[in-house]
C-alpha cells in the first residue's frame, strides 16, 4: 500500500508539472552590420557580452556605417541590452523600434566599457519583436557605438523540464528501490491476478486517474484552429454519408478537392465508427465543418487517453504497478502520440485497436471454447484495423502467436494440423466479420476499393517529397527511421526494448509483435517514402515492452546480487530510464506550443518579426516567399532591379538541401529562421508545424544592405 500511495502521488505530481505551461522559449537575436569587438584595440573586453558589434571598424572613427539588433519576443527577460562608445544621439544615433509604435532614442556616454543600456523599455514591448538600430554618421574622433546583449543568469537557475525529470528520476529511484522484484512475473491469464485483494482499488483508480488526465493532457486550446492537410477528407465524407443516409465511406462522392477521389475507401474503419459515434450523441454537428472537426478531435483525444489507461492496466498486469505508472508517462510523453491526439485522422482510433489486439493475444484462456473465442475476436479487431488501412492485415499475426502455444502443445502431427486448422478457420471467420463491419460499402464495390490500394501504392512507390530522398536507397530510408525514433523516443528505450522479449511477461502476443514491427520495418525501408505516422500504433506497445525490458534487467540484478546493491541498482535503473525520456519529453515540449493559441501566435510573429527585420537591414522593397512547390521544383527567383528578399521553405530534407546548395550565384543567403525542429530528420513535424525558412537576396540589387554578423552559412 505505501509503494501504491508513493506512486499515485509521484503520477499526480508528474501530470501537474507536465500540465503546466512550459518556460516560454524565445527565438535567435541576430545582428548585422559593424564588425566584432575586438577590432577596437580601446574597448575593454566583456566574456559576458555576446550578439554584439562595433562601428569602430577598418577606418577607427572615422568609419560610418549602420548596426541593426534584432531582439525577439521575449529576449529582453534574459539579456539586458548593452552599449558602448559614444551615442551622442546625433552623429551616433541609437534608437529602439516596435512595430506601430515611436522608437526610444538612447543617447549615451559608455565610452570604451560595455554598458547597460540606459533607455526605459516599456513592460509591454518585452513579449514583441523589437529592432535596436545604430547609425553612425560621425567621421570625428570619439564618434562610434557598439550594441550588444548580456546574459542575465540569476542563480540556481534551472529549467522546467529539467527539474521535471530530476523530480521524477528520483521519485522512480525510491519507489523501484522500495519495492523488491517479483521472482515471477504475473502468470498471463490466471485468474484473480489482477484484482486480487486490495488490488482493485489501487489499479482502477490509477487507470482511472490515467484516462482523465490524459484527456486533459491533450487537450488544447488551438488544436481546432489548425488544419491538417488531410482533416477535410473524414469531415466531407461523413457529411456525404450523413446527406445519404448510408454507410458508404467511398471518397469519390464527397465534396473534396478531384485528387483525392482516387483514394477510395481509405480510412473507412475509421470514417464508418466515427460516424455512427457522432451520430448516437450530436447528429446536428454535421451540419457544420467546424462543429463537425471538433467532435472528431474529442474522439482523437479521447482514444488516446483510452490508450493510456489500458496501456496502465497491461503494464499492472505483467511488470506491477510502479512500472505501469512510469510506462504510462512514458507513453504520454512520445511525440508521435501526442500529435496523433490534436488531429482529425486515424491514428488515434488505430493505435487503441492495436493496443486492444496486443493485450488479446496476451491472454492465455485454458479452455479450447475460450481459445477459440479468443482467436475469433481478434480476427474481428484485425479485421477492423484493416478497412483503416489495408496495410494492418498484418494483425493477423496475432491470431498466429495466440494459436501456437496451444497449437504446439498437442502430442501428434495429424493432431496440430487439425488444432491449426480449426484456429485459422475461427481467426478468418472474425477477420471477414471485422472487415465487413467496418466497410460494408467495399463488399459491394471491391474494384473501387482495390483501385484506391493501387493509388496508394503509386502514391508511396513514386516518392513523396520531402518525405524521402531524391536518390532512395535501402540505407538511407533505414538511417531516416532510425534517426527520427531516436531523437524522439531516445536511446534508453530503444536499448531497453530488446530485453522485453526475454521471460514470460506479454506472451505469447509479444513474438507476434516483434514480427508485425520487423516486417513494417523491413516495408519501409524498400519503400521510397517514410510517413512516421505509419508507426504510430505499434508505439504503445513499444515503449511497454521497453518497461518490461527494464524490470526483466532488474530482476537479473537481483537474483545475482546480495539485496543491498540489488536494490541500489534496481533504483538506479529506474533513475535512468525516467533521465532517458528527456528526448521524447523535449520533443513533446515544443510540439504543445504549436497546439495552444497564444504560443501559436507568438511563432507566428516571432518569423513575421524576422523578415520584417531582414528586409529593413537589406533595404528590401517587398518580401516574396517561395513555397515547397518551388524548392521540389528547382525554380529559382528572376533576378530582379528592385531589392527584395526571398522567403525559401526548408524541411531539413534532401530536395531542401539541393535547393539552397545549388543557388545561383547571384543570389546570397542572408539569415536563417530556424524550425523547432532542426534537430530532427524530416518528418511530419517540419512541414505541418514549423518549417525552416531561407532568407536570401541578390547583392546587386541590394547595394544598402548590412551583411549579417557573423555571417549566416
Amino acid at each position: 500500500m505505501v509503494v501504491f500511495v508513493a506512486g499515485l502521488v509521484f503520477l499526480a505530481l508528474a501530470c501537474a508539472l507536465l500540465a503546466q505551461a512550459p518556460s516560454p522559449r524565445t527565438g535567435t537575436p541576430a545582428l548585422a552590420g559593424g564588425c566584432a569587438p575586438t577590432t577596437s584595440p580601446y574597448l575593454e573586453a566583456d566574456a559576458a557580452v555576446r550578439h554584439a558589434a562595433i562601428s569602430f571598424c577598418a577606418g577607427g572613427d572615422a568609419a560610418t556605417g549602420r548596426m541593426s539588433l534584432y531582439l525577439p519576443a521575449g529576449t529582453l527577460d534574459r539579456h539586458r541590452l548593452v552599449v558602448a562608445g559614444y551615442l551622442d544621439g546625433e552623429a551616433v544615433r541609437a534608437h529602439v523600434r516596435r512595430e506601430g509604435a515611436p522608437p526610444l532614442a538612447i543617447v549615451q556616454r559608455a565610452a570604451e566599457t560595455w554598458t547597460p543600456a540606459e533607455v526605459a523599455i516599456p513592460e509591454a514591448w518585452r513579449s514583441v519583436p523589437l529592432e535596436v538600430e545604430l547609425v553612425d554618421a560621425g567621421e570625428g574622433h570619439a564618434q562610434w557605438g557598439g550594441l550588444g546583449l548580456a546574459a542575465i543568469a540569476p542563480p540556481l537557475a534551472i529549467e522546467r523540464l529539467d527539474a521535471i525529470l530530476w523530480l521524477a528520476a528520483a521519485a522512480a529511484f525510491c519507489l523501484l528501490a522500495a519495492s523488491p522484484s517479483r521472482r515471477q512475473p504475473y502468470p498471463a491469464g490466471a485468474p484473480g491476478v489482477l484484482w486480487r485483494g486490495g488490488r482493485a482499488l489501487a489499479i482502477a483508480g490509477l487507470a482511472a486517474a490515467a484516462l482523465l488526465l490524459g484527456d486533459a493532457w491533450y487537450r488544447n486550446d488551438a488544436a481546432e484552429d489548425w488544419i491538417h492537410p488531410d482533416q477535410e477528407i473524414p469531415i466531407k465524407v461523413m457529411q456525404a454519408m450523413h446527406a445519404h443516409d448510408d454507410l458508404n465511406t467511398d471518397f469519390a462522392r464527397a465534396d473534396i478537392p478531384g485528387y483525392f477521389h482516387e483514394y477510395r475507401y481509405n480510412f473507412s474503419g475509421y470514417i464508418l465508427l466515427s460516424y455512427l459515434a457522432i451520430r448516437a450523441t450530436a447528429p446536428e454537428a454535421f451540419a457544420s465543418d467546424e462543429d463537425l472537426r471538433d467532435r472528431l478531435l474529442d474522439i482523437s483525444r479521447w482514444c488516446a487517453a483510452a490508450t493510456l489507461a489500458l496501456c496502465l492496466l497491461l503494464l499492472a498486469r505483467h511488470a506491477g504497478i510502479v512500472h505501469a505508472v512510469l510506462g504510462t508517462a512514458a507513453i504520454a510523453v512520445v511525440p508521435q502520440l501526442y500529435q496523433d491526439a490534436h488531429y482529425v485522422r486515424l491514428e488515434s482510433l488505430s493505435t487503441l485497436l492495436f493496443t486492444a489486439c496486443f493485450a488479446l493475444a496476451t491472454l492465455r484462456p485454458r479452455g479450447a471454447a475460450w481459445r477459440m473465442v479468443l482467436l475469433a475476436a481478434i480476427g474481428l479487431v484485425a479485421g477492423l484495423l484493416s478497412t483503416i488501412k489495408f496495410t494492418y492485415a498484418i494483425c493477423t499475426l496475432f491470431c498466429v502467436g495466440a494459436a501456437l502455444p496451444a497449437v504446439l502443445a498437442r502430442p501428434g502431427r495429424a493432431e496440430r494440423l487439425r488444432l491449426l486448422a480449426a484456429a485459422g478457420a475461427i481467426s478468418l471467420a472474425g477477420f471477414i466479420a471485422g472487415f465487413c463491419a467496418g466497410a460494408p460499402a467495399i463488399v459491394a464495390d471491391l474494384p473501387g476499393y482495390l483501385a484506391g490500394i493501387e493509388a496508394l501504392n503509386r502514391q508511396y512507390g513514386g516518392g513523396h517529397p520531402p518525405h524521402g530522398f531524391i536518390e532512395p536507397g535501402m540505407g538511407k530510408q533505414l538511417t531516416l527511421i532510425a534517426g527520427y525514433y531516436f531523437a524522439t523516443l531516445g536511446l534508453p528505450l530503444i536499448l531497453l526494448h530488446g530485453l522485453g522479449y526475454f521471460r514470460q511477461a506479454f506472451s505469447p502476443g509479444k513474438a507476434a509483435y516483434g514480427a508485425i514491427l520487423g516486417l513494417t520495418l523491413l516495408a519501409f525501408v524498400m519503400q521510397n517514402a517514410f510517413f512516421e505516422r505509419n508507426f504510430s500504433p505499434y508505439l504503445p506497445a513499444f515503449v511497454m515492452l521497453s518497461v518490461v525490458g527494464m524490470a526483466n534487467l532488474r530482476h537479473w540484478l537481483q537474483t545475482r546480487l546480495a539485496a543491498g546493491p540489488a536494490l541500489v541498482l534496481g533504483g538506479a535503473l529506474g533513475a535512468f530510464f525516467v533521465l532517458g525520456l528527456a528526448a521524447p519529453l523535449g520533443v513533446t515540449d515544443r510540439l504543445s506550443g504549436h497546439f495552444r493559441e497564444d504560443d501559436l501566435a507568438a511563432k507566428a510573429a516571432e518569423v513575421e518579426g524576422r523578415q520584417r527585420w531582414a528586409a529593413h537591414a537589406l533595404g528590401a522593397v517587398r518580401t516574396e516567399t517561395l513555397r515547397f512547390e518551388q524548392v521540389f521544383q528547382q525554380k529559382y527567383p528572376p533576378t530582379s532591379s528592385e531589392c527584395v528578399l526571398h522567403a525559401g521553405i526548408a524541411y531539413n530534407d534532401d530536395w531542401s538541401r539541393r535547393y539552397y546548395r545549388h543557388l545561383p550565384a547571384t543570389f546570397r543567403v542572408y539569415d536563417r529562421i530556424a524550425s523547432d525542429f532542426d534537430d530532427l530528420p524530416v518528418s511530419t513535424l517540419q512541414p505541418y508545424h514549423s518549417p525552416g525558412i531561407r532568407l536570401f537576396y541578390e547583392p546587386a540589387a541590394c547595394p544598402g544592405a548590412i551583411a549579417l554578423h557573423p555571417p549566416s552559412r
